[in-house]
């Protein structure tokens, strides 16, 4: 008898009697294979009460009414079980783990998505933006202990950044923009961007408003501190030396010594 070449599935022939029987038996196994959904894969006895028409992966080492059926598909139909093997690159939906798998290599294993040219999760990707995701939030957590998220850039001049929007429309981006310096931009409407802060590598000076900041940090305008009334501001020993806060009682800046406030001069205050 002449047989499909793929599902193997028996061909009606000229003159042939009782034809249903061949359309039937082929019919019966489209029904099992196609769009398979397996009761779980490691069976290794058949079920106590197997359901008409489901499908049952058979393990290795099989007992019972699945001996010697190791690796094929059970299937239970008219009060018997018959049996189909599995093609190479067969897909099925597993019922009990929830997943998708494909018979390679003598088993069923997870598709393995290998290098995609788009992927787009909960929306459609793009010819530019060829990862696409679309959800509430999203978790890169380590494997382990560390985990590093890397952006990469071809070169010097080119940009690696992350860009924050409002409605589609950008507000904020930071990375490396156009140089190796890390640099902060703002804009009120997507359109007019200001550099706000610039971090030189060579140096570790950071400029804000300054595109190559000179000293550790280098300001375009002027420095406003926080202020206090004389009776608020905090125990110089806490703020350490150095430290600067504008009194809003004496109307001047104090600094620290790291006991004592003191104004420009050096006086105690």
């Amino acid at each position: 008898m002449s047989r499909s070449p793929a599902l193997d599935l028996p061909y009606v022939m000229p003159t042939q009697a009782q034809k249903h029987v061949t359309v039937n038996a082929p019919l019966s196994q489209l029904d099992a294979l196609v769009q398979m959904r397996l009761d779980g894969l490691d069976h290794v006895s058949p079920p106590a009460l197997p359901v008409a028409g489901a499908l049952y992966g058979v393990a290795s080492g099989a007992t019972a009414e699945f001996a010697g059926q190791d690796g094929q598909i059970a299937r239970w139909a008219d009060d018997a079980w018959g049996f189909f093997a599995p093609l190479e690159g067969q897909l099925a939906l597993d019922l009990v783990g929830g997943r998708l798998v494909i018979w390679r290599a003598g088993q069923w294993r997870a598709p393995e998505l290998g290098q995609l040219d788009e992927l787009g999760i909960g929306t459609a990707p793009d010819a530019t933006n060829r990862f696409a995701l679309a959800a509430a939030a999203s978790l890169f957590s380590h494997a382990g202990s560390d985990h590093r998220m890397v952006l990469n850039k071809a070169a010097s001049g080119d940009t690696v950044s992350v860009m924050f929007q409002s409605g589609w429309s950008g507000r904020a981006e930071m990375g490396l923009t156009g140089q190796d310096g890390f640099a902060l931009k703002l804009s009120p409407d997507g359109s007019n961007w200001s550099e706000v802060l610039r971090a030189d590598p060579a140096t570790g000076y950071i400029g804000l408003g300054v595109a190559v900041p000179s000293c550790q940090l280098d300001l375009a305008g002027p420095l406003r501190p926080g202020q206090s009334p004389s009776a608020s501001r905090p125990a110089a020993s806490a703020v350490g030396a150095g430290a600067m806060l504008y009194d809003s009682d004496l109307g001047q800046p104090i600094w620290s010594d790291g006991s004592s406030w003191r104004d420009a001069l050096g006086g105690l205050v």
